[in-house]
């Protein structure tokens, strides 16, 4: 079946954009919706954080396999730090035993592993791709993570407990640049803003917590409405305040070029999901 199986590394976006039809194809086979020119555009050609770094598998003109990484500025109190967000990962049925996932994966790291600049590719794995991550890619998976929602009432003390889990060395989506900041408040169907260093998008009668500069500005939050964020488990297990858990929401990662491995500040903004 190998033999069959073309590789392509992409290395510009003029000549990813000619194989968006094979990928809407494949996307629609794998996830059974449709994938949006605009969401697909938003994500690999007006990143301003830098071109994708996409590998493909083809058989007889059709793409069978993607791996794909788009390119995000990250920083802590001191550093920055090549962030790349894994996304849209797929095989066609039919390929899913030839281990094409892992090849493809392996393809793009080796081109991220070559620049000898510390880097880390990160995601949100979902219940069907976190064993391949972990065994196959060498993930680190840290199952702690999961989406609260917190009501007016129990804010304060939350935040309280979520400082204990952030450090000064821990990396996040880093917003200080125009450009990067409005790219990612204004993906496809949403729009939010940034005051004060914290971004907060209204859904449904409910705040997403999308982004927040630094833990300290989590208490100048004063909000009448139900507030959803992203917080480690250990947070929502030490609290019997009016806080729900919505679902988990796993984070993992695999760092490049590093002697140790860094640590996150896990926000909405860093998913391409919200």
């Amino acid at each position: 079946m190998n033999d069959q199986i073309e590789f392509v590394d992409i290395k510009d976006t003029d000549t990813l954009v000619k194989f968006l039809p094979q990928i809407q194809s494949l996307f629609l086979e794998c996830f059974d919706k449709p994938l949006p020119d605009a969401l697909w555009e938003w994500a690999y050609l007006n990143n301003p954080c830098g071109q994708p770094l996409v590998s493909l598998a083809i058989v007889n003109g059709s793409v069978v396999g993607h791996y794909a990484v788009i390119p995000q500025s990250l920083n802590n109190s001191s550093k920055t730090l090549n962030g790349y967000l894994s996304m849209t990962t797929m095989v066609s049925a039919p390929y899913r035993r030839f281990g094409l996932f892992q090849l493809l994966a392996e393809r793009v790291y080796s081109r991220i592993e070559t620049t000898l600049v510390p880097s880390v590719v990160y995601g949100f794995p979902n219940d069907n791709s976190t064993a391949g991550f972990r065994k196959r890619l060498g993930w680190t998976i840290l199952e702690q993570y999961q989406v609260i929602q917190v009501t007016p009432k129990d804010w304060h003390h939350k935040c309280k407990l979520i400082k204990k889990c952030v450090t000064a060395e821990s990396y996040h989506l880093d917003m200080n640049h125009d450009d990067i900041r409005v790219w990612r408040c204004n993906k496809p169907g949403q729009t939010w803003t940034i005051n004060n260093g914290v971004g907060l998008k209204e859904i449904n009668g409910v705040f997403d917590l999308m982004y927040y500069s630094d833990v300290d500005t989590l208490s100048n939050i004063v909000s009448n409405k139900p507030i959803n964020i992203i917080s480690p488990q250990v947070v929502t297990d030490e609290v019997n305040g009016e806080s729900e858990t919505l679902f988990p929401y796993r984070f993992g990662f695999r760092a490049f070029n590093m002697q140790e491995p860094p640590s996150f500040f896990v926000q909405m903004c860093m998913s391409d999901v919200f």
